[in-house]
């Protein structure tokens, strides 16, 4: 099993505000908005407004008007009405969509979303865990693919619309009902999101306690960065460009700024403990 820390929601460029912890602990990962590079929008079928239970952060560029890129669907309660066979599914395609397939992404490998935060009543902005998804199938096949038409990757717009390269990479990664292969965590949904609370935040929070640079990952905040050999066990952050992620007084990991999908090549037992542990923080469903 691979472990893909995979980026989701608004940032500085998409939204250019962070997504909202309520005082509950619910974490509001706002999706960014359906357009193609020259700002164009894209009609997906579904609005921010559409959304139940969402507000879009205070300072959001997109009003609730705007098509929404719904992405990943792993909350079923967002939905006005459930569509007929929803599953939960992560799309993808172009670049990152060519990097998972490069690196292996299979069936039961187990995506963690994380995006950029801010708690209702603090400050500081900060990256944070906030969903997960294990892999049941890997959907390539165009004609298949356009059978999921209510999620964004299964509209015209990433079938037909945004070019060869695009149409030739749409994949989707459909999630499983119930985890699997994670000692003492089978049976418990495959997917869902997590609550940020005191309980949790040590699990869930990435960077580092009073750090205004969200990129400033905490030096312990995942298991397998190997601080002795200067390894972040992740693509990303490969190589000598890896190696100087790691800060040289230990106080912090510098996270990559680009890429989407973080594969982790070492699940061993201290980071399967880990996840166990960041399992009992989900929300639910």
């Amino acid at each position: 099993m691979k472990i893909i820390l995979s980026r989701k929601g608004f940032d500085s460029s998409y939204g250019g505000v962070p997504s909202v912890i309520r005082e509950d602990g619910k974490m509001i990962s706002a999706p960014i908005p359906e357009m193609n590079g020259k700002g164009h929008f894209f009609d997906t079928g579904t609005r921010y407004g559409d959304l139940l239970d969402f507000i879009l952060p205070a300072g959001c560029k997109y009003g609730l008007d705007v098509f929404c890129h719904l992405d990943p669907d792993i909350r079923p309660e967002l939905h006005k009405q459930l569509p007929s066979g929803w599953k939960p599914i992560l799309g993808q395609s172009g670049a990152a969509a060519r990097h998972l397939e490069n690196h292996g992404a299979a069936e039961g490998d187990l995506f963690l979303f994380w995006g950029w935060f801010q708690k209702a009543d603090e400050p500081r902005r900060f990256h944070a865990v906030w969903g997960y998804m294990q892999i049941a199938e890997i959907v390539k096949d165009g004609a298949k693919i356009r059978e999921y038409a209510w999620h964004p990757h299964g509209k015209a717009c990433y079938c037909e619309k945004h070019g060869a390269q695009m149409k030739e990479t749409n994949t989707l990664y459909v999630g499983s009902d119930t985890l699997s292969g994670i000692a003492d965590a089978e049976g418990i949904p495959g997917y869902g999101t997590f609550r940020f609370d005191d309980a949790s935040r040590p699990l869930l929070k990435l960077t580092r306690d009073g750090d205004s640079c969200p990129t400033h990952w905490r030096a312990d905040s995942l298991p397998w960065l190997d601080w002795k050999n200067r390894r972040a066990n992740m693509t990303y952050h490969d190589g000598d460009a890896g190696k100087a992620c790691f800060g040289r007084d230990g106080s912090y990991f510098q996270a990559a700024s680009r890429g989407q999908e973080f594969v982790v090549d070492h699940v061993d037992g201290k980071t399967l403990a880990w996840l166990k542990r960041l399992l009992r923080c989900r929300d639910n469903i």
